[in-house]
């Protein structure tokens, strides 16, 4: 199992962000609230929900899927888990899509088993969609072509909610009004890489405003989306600092303050990796030079000893050695 962590640092930057988002509870909330039906819904206690730290992606999915785990309880007895399903593959899922989610159902039942549960945790799959493809999830039975009514019983068959991204015009985003996080989230991730679009909805995809939840979360997601738009667009700090001219001094000082924030913390990174590697350069050269000094007192000592001295490859020795022969020749 794995921790899920709040940055962009990794090297999916959709991805990145989407586990950052929905990893603070109240995002996970108004996203269950807007992606479950209303039957559902009833059956839940949202205020119980908890991010887990489990995830059910093997090796063989991490290339199509993520995931992020909630927990929460049912109103009458029982827990649900509810996860959600990054659909991170640039092309529209095809039926390769159903045999990854039986998998990763099969997984989440293995893990009850391992941890000896007397009953299967009862699971609700949400998969979230963003691509730049269109595309409509079909139940699996479409893909087993014109099989009669009485054979049916023997598809693998299960249960999974869609949100699709690509669905939704942005004037239904945009009009969202019961689930101001998301729309923002929305429209960052539907858009990446779309500039103009970015320009035009400066305010809708930046600024996160709900009177009901605290500063620093709104900060915290203001700051991861900047974050976000900054690497999947060419848009630069000057033309950043423009857009933000147009709005209210409070989001202003926000938009430049937090941009200055990054840029440090993109400085401070790549000084420390700059150091990083300078670092490995001069250890790297130091050991070449102690070598050579070997190589000029004791020139019969065999590479294999010098190697062992060393505690490097007996092939680097080798190479230095023969660029000593050529300079000598």
């Amino acid at each position: 199992m794995r921790k899920k962590k709040k940055n962009l640092a990794e090297s999916k930057p959709h991805d990145a962000y989407f586990k950052a988002v929905f990893s603070f509870k109240e995002v996970a909330q108004q996203f269950i609230q807007y992606a479950l039906p209303s039957q559902i819904l009833n059956e839940l206690n949202l205020d119980s929900l908890e991010t887990a730290s489990d995830s059910f992606v093997d090796e063989k999915l991490k290339e199509s899927l993520s995931d992020l785990v909630y927990t929460c309880r049912r109103k009458t007895i029982g827990e649900v888990r509810i996860c959600v399903l990054f659909e991170h593959k640039s092309s529209k899922p095809g039926r390769e899509l159903y045999p990854q989610l039986n998998r990763y159902l099969v997984c989440i039942q293995e893990e009850d088993i391992k941890q000896n549960r007397s009953d299967f945790t009862l699971t609700i799959p949400i998969l979230f969609y963003h691509g730049k493809e269109k595309w409509k999830a079909e139940d699996v039975l479409a893909f087993y072509g014109d099989i009669p009514e009485h054979l049916k019983s023997f598809v693998p068959h299960f249960h999974f909610v869609v949100v699709n991204l690509q669905d939704k015009n942005d004037e239904e985003i945009i009009a969202i009004w019961d689930t101001f996080l998301l729309r923002n989230i929305f429209l960052a991730l539907k858009h990446a890489w779309e500039d103009n679009f970015y320009r035009r909805h400066f305010k809708e995809v930046f600024i996160f405003v709900q009177s009901n939840l605290r500063e620093e979360m709104l900060l915290a997601l203001f700051s991861l989306t900047l974050e976000y738009i900054n690497k999947v667009s060419s848009i630069k700090k000057e033309e950043i600092m423009s857009l933000a001219e147009a709005l209210p001094p409070k989001y202003k000082r926000r938009v430049k303050t937090t941009w200055e924030q990054l840029q440090d913390e993109f400085r401070e990174k790549g000084m420390k990796e700059g150091m990083k590697e300078g670092m490995k350069e001069g250890m790297k050269e130091g050991m070449d030079e102690a070598i050579r000094n070997i190589l000029l007192k004791r020139p019969n000592m065999a590479n294999e000893e010098i190697a062992d001295l060393l505690n490097v490859t007996v092939e680097r020795i080798q190479q230095i050695r023969a660029s000593f022969s050529l300079k000598n020749n």
